[in-house]
């Protein structure tokens, strides 16, 4: 394994504890730029994972709280007339960061999620025809609540696209539930830094070079291939790139400038989970997923 990135996932997986596979996608996900979608019950770690994310690569952390009243301007930020200069100066929201948590997206209204989820995708907020660059490593780790839930509005199909992979994190098991309760909450532990901004670009740009055979690349359309024709014809080709995006930097993680087709099936059920659901849960897109990426590699 790569040292710098075995490093980064010792410090993770000592804050996070018993989501060894979940810590190793995000990491992989947040190095190439890709937005993470998250959805499981209150206390299931979303917010610990998030921040120490931010916390062990050195990059900046903001988060907003997702609610019915949130308005676009609250997020992206809004111009406002500085009477000194009698000139309009705009005012940052707190979506210029690197890693930004937005804590039950759902929650919002419809116009709201737009709005975010465009800047998101476009990675600038544009206000009056003025344009604000975010930053070039920003990405957003959003949380929500299962669908039929109170006060919560389901985001459309091609909002849920604008995310690379999703995540269900699931219950603990036993020992992860008696080593957090062992631990003294009074005192949190303070996660180190193990890399710089810069050596995130550095590791960022090391990802890009790795190189995707032919073959993996067939094995990825495929993989696309099948799941249209099982799940649904609207699965776009962002997929396919999110995909072999991901799979270069788990790819890297594990010390090689190569792509396998284990790298490839290792991220696919995460890429593919949140755009089959349909009614369901992303919990059960990832089994779905798996079942069908199963049929596949029987003729590998």
């Amino acid at each position: 394994m790569n040292k710098r990135i075995e490093a980064l996932l010792n410090e993770l997986n000592q804050e996070v504890l018993g989501r060894e596979d979940i810590v190793r996608i995000s990491l992989a996900s947040l190095f190439v730029g890709g937005h993470i979608l998250i959805e499981d019950v209150p206390g299931a770690g979303k917010t610990t994972l998030s921040a120490a994310l931010s916390q062990v690569t050195g990059l900046d952390f903001k988060r907003i709280q997702f609610t019915s009243d949130l308005l676009p301007s609250d997020i992206l930020g809004f111009l406002f007339l500085d009477k000194n200069v009698n000139e309009f100066i705009f005012k940052k929201g707190p979506i210029f960061t690197d890693i930004l948590l937005a804590d039950e997206i759902n929650r919002a209204s419809s116009k709201t999620q737009s709005a975010f989820l465009q800047a998101m995708e476009e990675r600038e907020v544009s206000i009056e025809n003025e344009h604000f660059q975010l930053s070039p490593l920003f990405c957003v780790i959003a949380t929500q609540n299962y669908k039929d839930q109170v006060g919560t509005h389901q985001l459309p199909e091609s909002q849920m696209d604008r995310f690379s992979i999703s995540l269900n994190l699931g219950q603990n098991t036993r020992d992860v539930e008696k080593e957090i309760l062992k631990r003294n909450h009074g005192a949190k532990r303070k996660l180190l830094s193990v890399i710089s901004h810069e050596e995130f670009l550095k590791i960022a740009e090391e990802i890009r070079n790795v190189e995707v055979a032919e073959k993996s690349y067939d094995i990825i359309l495929d993989i696309l291939e099948l799941f249209r024709k099982e799940h649904s014809s609207d699965i776009s080709i962002r997929a396919a790139q999110d995909l072999k995006r991901i799979s270069k930097a788990i790819a890297f993680f594990a010390g090689r400038n190569f792509v396998t087709p284990a790298d490839i099936f290792f991220v696919a059920p995460f890429v593919f989970s949140h755009r089959i659901i349909k009614d369901n849960t992303i919990g059960h897109g990832f089994e779905k997923s798996k079942s069908s990426l199963q049929k596949i590699s029987e003729f590998l």
